[in-house]
């Protein structure tokens, strides 16, 4: 089947209602949820999150812009596309800590405050800057339960030493973005990151350097602990060195 082009999928328990639109064949659910179109011609969409009411944002990093779509009547399709924050630069991550919106763009973090009934988000801070430009312009961020936020950092090269050790990196710093630093390092590409719901740990899903074929190397799924070399570029998949 043909890939979905442009849209938001909402996967669920199906709801005690008909969807207008059809269900989607393309990927099967487990049994008692359904699978519809939540909302569409939204461009390329990359990053989702839900805001502390429940209403799902989309960072559309080739639009610059960070949009709302809310679902008041909660039928399983989004009423509208609201503009949250337009004109920005890449933003790709967005989090929210204490009733406030953080956006990653490409060469900063900033932050909102955040009018949950009207869909408003109004400048508040620039937490700090990141490096510009290179292969990898998307910037991810999550907060651990104690308000750390973490930002991934890809890379500028597919396979190189960087000169700037923010590059192929993970950083943390507080809520308020004083004294960010590098966390983890090696790290090539880690474009999402998510908290294990029991532990706490940081999970991020890494993509591997190019150009050695269509299964070589693995892509990771890393549990990121402070003060690690995850290998890039000298080694992938574990421990196989990169000789190229």
């Amino acid at each position: 089947p043909s890939p979905i082009n442009s849209t938001a999928v909402r996967v669920g328990p199906a709801p005690p209602f008909t969807l207008s639109l059809p269900a989607l064949s393309v990927v099967e659910g487990p049994k008692g949820f359904l699978l519809g179109v939540f909302a569409k011609d939204l461009g390329s969409p990359r990053d989702l999150q839900l805001s502390p009411g429940g209403v799902l944002l989309a960072s559309i990093p080739a639009q610059n812009r960070v949009v709302a779509l809310p679902d008041r009547n909660n039928d399983g399709i989004a009423d509208q596309v609201v503009d949250i924050v337009k004109d920005l630069r890449n933003p790709h991550g967005i989090a929210f800590f204490n009733g406030k919106l953080f956006i990653a763009e490409e060469t900063s973090i900033k932050r909102y405050l955040w009018d949950e009934s009207d869909l408003v988000a109004t400048f508040d801070k620039e937490l700090f800057n990141l490096p510009q430009g290179g292969n990898h312009v998307t910037r991810s961020i999550i907060f651990d339960k104690k308000g750390a936020l973490y930002v991934s950092i890809g890379s500028s090269c597919n396979v190189c030493f960087e000169s700037d050790d923010r590059r192929a990196a993970i950083m943390v710093s507080d809520a308020d973005g004083n004294s960010p630093q590098v966390y983890a390092k090696g790290l090539r590409n880690t474009v999402f990151m998510a908290g294990h719901p029991q532990t706490g740990e940081l999970w991020g899903a890494d993509m591997g350097r190019d150009y050695l074929g269509d299964f070589t190397p693995p892509d990771e799924i890393n549990v990121i602990k402070s003060n690690r070399d995850y290998g890039w570029p000298l080694c992938y998949g574990g421990k196989i060195h990169d000789t190229v």
